[in-house]
């Protein structure tokens, strides 16, 4: 089981168009939307951590956390442990339900959340949820990914040395020689790692360089000493690609 993008409290798509709030792009978790319900609901978590939190108690299948805010009013849960360990993907915490408080009328939020009394299932998170929760996860990786590798290039280029980085289990190994005519000779190694997607991300997140200029090298160049099963790939750095990844480091 992974972990997830975050560790806030996750709106539901159900509370997201509750909320009238379009959905982002998958670079904004969904706990960092910019709302104000949402940002209150961010508190709960410690407040039950810290001995408080209002439960709201005509939801009796399993507890839901008050989240106000003005006249808003929110739902929130915790997953249980069995809940997260049938998953591939965990987030405990979820903002189910989003409306408004108007007392004494059948709009009334908690007059709403009343037809659901034993049975709260609708408001847990759907496939969707959990489909978007993955796919922010795959995204700030790729993010992730890319910064790290901008890194290591620029410090292999100053340096000349084979710059070690490592990738969750995956270590990739880069060395930079610079060519008498000013480019530079780079070369990146894969360890522990066959699969064709990492690769990609990894030799994509070198700015400037196309994903065609890269070529397998059968033997070790730049006197990397090739483990069993380790695949390099190699290239030609412009000068100018040289510059924009000097200014990384700076």
């Amino acid at each position: 089981m992974t972990s997830s993008a975050g560790d806030g409290v996750r709106p539901t798509r159900r509370v997201l168009d509750r909320l009238g709030v379009p959905i982002p792009v998958l670079t904004t978790l969904l706990h960092e939307v910019t709302d104000p319900l949402i940002a209150k609901a961010q508190s709960v978590p410690h407040d039950v951590e810290s001995g408080g939190g209002e439960r709201i108690r005509t939801l009796s299948d399993r507890v839901w956390f008050k989240v106000k805010r003005a006249r808003q009013r929110g739902a929130c849960t915790q997953l249980t442990a069995g809940e997260l360990n049938a998953l591939t993907i965990s987030h405990p915490w979820w903002l189910g339900a989003a409306g408004t408080r108007t007392a004494d009328s059948r709009t009334d939020f908690y007059a709403e959340l009343d037809t659901y009394g034993k049975d709260s299932a609708e408001l847990l998170p759907s496939e969707w949820d959990w489909r978007r929760l993955e796919a922010e996860a795959a995204t700030l990786a790729v993010r992730v990914t890319r910064a790290a590798m901008q890194q290591a290039v620029s410090r292999a280029l100053v340096s000349g040395d084979i710059i070690v980085v490592r990738l969750g289990e995956r270590d990739v190994r880069i060395r930079i020689r610079v060519l008498p005519d000013g480019e530079a000779y780079v070369a990146i190694s894969f360890v522990n790692s066959m699969e064709t997607e990492f690769m990609v991300t990894v030799l994509d997140a070198i700015p400037g360089v196309d994903a065609s200029d890269w070529q397998p090298e059968p033997t070790s160049p730049l006197h990397l000493e090739l483990e069993p099963g380790e695949m390099i790939f190699s290239t030609l750095l412009s000068i100018e690609v040289q510059q924009r990844l000097a200014a990384v480091s700076t």
